[in-house]
């Protein structure tokens, strides 16, 4: 009887190991997959972000999703065409650039002091009064045609559109008035009022200078120019390089 019991204990102790095996083999392999699987809910940890290190090299693999060829990488599109090239979204918290894009078209030449004859109290098209010299430093963002005196936004983005103007009125004036002209309309671009109208004095017979700045966001083929709105008789409305207006693609 003895032998018996003795019998049945060593198999319960033996189906006890077994069992024990069977629940270290089953938490060192959930360890294992908590370790190396990442879930919707996971927060991003030291450990998850070596494993995604890690795995880039498995994910080039597929153009599906990450493609790294020639020193370009693209994402979620057949050929990169830029050094980097995603199709979706990209969500930064800084973009740091080491070009800015910008072009510049001032007043080339009228004889120095240039003289016209203004119509007061009316917005004017600068464009056909007199030939401008133009510096375009991104071809790709901005194109000049000075046949119709317009500017092209070539790419969506925030602009900063500044204005140079340089008059001399006639008898004393306390304002000056400048626009831009968007796809053929005078428009204010919901600026405050002191960048469209300067109040300031200027004297009689004597050169006042003055910079109206704009900032909006334009789309693409979007045509800017300048117009100023002359409230005084000017004994000249511009001179030579003093005049002009200047488009900044801002970061």
């Amino acid at each position: 009887m003895k032998h018996i019991t003795r019998k049945m204990l060593d198999w319960v102790l033996v189906g006890l190991w077994f069992l024990l095996v069977l629940w270290f083999m089953w938490i060192t392999y959930a360890a294992w997959t908590t370790m190396t699987n990442v879930n919707t809910w996971d927060g991003l940890t030291a450990t998850l972000w070596n494993n995604l290190l890690w795995n880039v090299e498995t994910l080039k693999t597929n153009t599906d999703w990450i493609t790294s060829v020639a020193w370009k990488v693209w994402i979620w599109v057949p050929t990169a065409t830029e050094k980097l090239d995603v199709a979706w979204t990209v969500k930064a918290t800084k973009l740091e650039s080491t070009k800015t894009s910008w072009v510049r078209v001032m007043v080339n030449w009228c004889s120095w002091p240039c003289a016209w004859s203004h119509t007061l109290n009316t917005w004017t098209n600068i464009a056909p009064v007199v030939s401008h010299s133009i510096n375009n430093n991104d071809t790709s963002t901005y194109s000049t045609t000075w046949s119709n005196g317009t500017v092209t936004i070539n790419k969506s983005w925030t602009y900063m559109i500044r204005v140079n103007m340089i008059t001399m009125p006639v008898s004393e004036a306390w304002n000056n008035y400048v626009v831009p002209f968007i796809n053929w309309a005078v428009n204010w671009l919901w600026t405050l009022a002191w960048d469209q109208a300067i109040h300031q004095y200027m004297k009689a017979g004597f050169w006042a200078t003055s910079n109206h700045t704009f900032v909006a966001d334009l789309t693409a083929w979007t045509t800017v120019w300048y117009w100023y709105y002359p409230t005084r008789a000017l004994t000249y409305w511009a001179h030579d390089s003093h005049t002009g207006m200047e488009i900044i693609k801002l970061n």
